[in-house]
């Protein structure tokens, strides 16, 4: 997140600034946090270029080259997250739905939901399938698998978790093919196997959320995914039979809400002037 500061703002570039931050901070919010696509990417991306039409009103004239270079920057954003909530075929949600048995949430894509944020996760507490920097590297390409038997546990920390879901409308095989999903934390692990889903649900679920118990619920192995950057996930191709789930369960690292960015600019700023003081005495 990106702050603009000034020694001697007129109330034109302060306008410009305040309307500036609340669309970086919306990107910040509905873009990276998640990668939003189809019709609720189009949404939030509309609504931000909208922000930046109205933007434009004011007198470019009067801006600096700052202003302008990270004007179309943001634009440049606004676009691409535009086009990416057209062009795949996924669906992104922040509401976990109340019921992910067999059957409680259909639908023809592969649909990824926000489990929970900032969780803190005490040491041998959550066995992972997968462990970034165990038996996973960024560029990798790996597996589900039919039984979870990896007894590799996820360290210590603060993590958010979020669901792949994938259930076919009526009792009907399905396939998905060429998904990418890129999270604002970076990816640490990853559950595939259902023992290892059913033994984490309780920390890393979302409550209130009923989830299928039975054998069903798994990534297998003929499920391939590629984990192409640090925080990007690729579903090359999945597939799963008549009355079959498939889930994958994403942990990655907590980041800082907006308004914690915001303290830490101001703690910046604070210490830049406390350092300007101290130097003048």
């Amino acid at each position: 997140m990106t702050y603009l500061f000034r020694d001697d703002p007129d109330q034109e570039h302060i306008d410009f600034e305040r309307r500036f931050l609340a669309i970086v901070e919306l990107i910040y919010v509905k873009y990276s946090a998640r990668m939003s696509t189809t019709v609720k990417a189009f949404r939030h991306s509309w609504f931000t270029l909208k922000s930046l039409v109205h933007c434009s009103t004011y007198k470019f004239n009067h801006f600096s080259k700052t202003d302008m270079m990270m004007f179309k920057k943001t634009l440049k954003i606004g676009l691409s997250t535009l086009v990416l909530g057209i062009s795949l075929g996924a669906h992104a949600s922040n509401i976990t739905p109340s019921d992910l048995t067999w059957g409680g949430s259909e639908s023809t894509h592969l649909q990824v939901f926000d489990e929970v944020k900032n969780r803190q996760v005490q040491g041998n507490s959550v066995l992972v399938d997968f462990l970034v920097g165990n038996n996973l590297s960024v560029g990798q390409q790996f597996t589900g698998t039919n039984h979870s038997n990896s007894g590799l546990f996820l360290d210590e920390g603060t993590y958010s978790s979020h669901l792949l879901h994938f259930d076919t409308l009526g009792n009907k095989a399905g396939s998905i093919k060429n998904a990418r999903f890129q999270f604002s934390g970076n990816i640490v692990a990853i559950i595939l196997g259902g023992e290892y889903l059913k033994l984490s649900d309780a920390l890393l679920g979302s409550s209130g959320t009923q989830y299928e118990q039975s054998i069903s619920r798994r990534m297998e192995t003929h499920d391939l995914f590629t984990l192409e950057s640090s925080n990007t996930l690729f579903v090359n191709k999945l597939s799963i039979g008549a009355s079959w789930i498939d889930e994958a369960r994403i942990i990655t690292q907590a980041v800082p809400e907006p308004s914690s960015w915001a303290l830490f600019g101001m703690g910046l700023l604070g210490l830049f002037g406390a350092r300007k003081l101290s130097s003048r005495s």
